[in-house]
């Protein structure tokens, strides 16, 4: 014959006396529940959100606390219960949280929040990087670089400096890494480094 208590406002406990399988209950622990229900349905109650869910695990934890009775001897029922019920209602609510449903127009929403985010620290970042890199580079590497942020092709620059433009990307390439370079092992030793100017 099913248990109730009417301590709880609003939501009466009711415990069956058999658990899934049939067996009797060891009426300590529905005892145990009894004397403890304003804190079962207290504990986490926000994130649960529905008092028969909160019931529901209270007559798992009763079902395996009984369980365990049996198989050795247990000093307090009501902390035994107590912890068992915590531990259900922690893997419940994990186990529930992987899994929100939400509309395709939020995750759409999200993913342009995301991006969004993401330009405004990469334009934070790119100027502090660029002179970062700068700072390191010799000065032919930076008046190409220079130059070429102006807009002028790597041919117009080859002319001005009346050389081939193959070697003057060469040349600039090799000064970039050469910076490149000596930022990463700044960046790693924790020195400055001072390019040749």
């Amino acid at each position: 014959m099913p248990a109730n208590s009417n301590t709880t406002a609003g939501y009466p406990l009711w415990l069956s006396d058999k658990d899934d399988d049939g067996s009797p209950i060891d009426p300590q622990f529905i005892e145990a529940a009894f004397e403890l229900d304003a804190i079962l349905f207290a504990y986490r109650r926000c994130e649960i959100g529905c008092r028969s869910t909160a019931a529901e695990l209270i007559q798992d934890s009763v079902n395996a606390a009984s369980r365990a009775s049996h198989a050795e001897p247990i000093h307090s029922a009501r902390a035994y219960l107590l912890t068992t019920f915590m531990r259900k209602v922690d893997a419940h609510l994990a186990k529930s949280s992987r899994e929100i449903p939400c509309s395709d127009d939020f995750i759409e929403h999200l993913k342009s929040r995301q991006q969004d985010k993401h330009s405004d620290i990469e334009a934070l970042e790119q100027p502090i990087l660029i002179h970062q890199v700068k700072s390191r580079m010799d000065r032919w590497t930076r008046n190409v670089c220079n130059v070429k942020a102006l807009g002028y092709s790597m041919g117009e620059i080859a002319n001005d400096l009346g050389e081939p433009t193959n070697r003057v990307n060469v040349r600039l390439c090799r000064g970039m890494k050469k910076a490149r370079r000596l930022l990463k092992i700044e960046t790693e030793c924790g020195k400055d480094i001072n390019s040749d100017e």
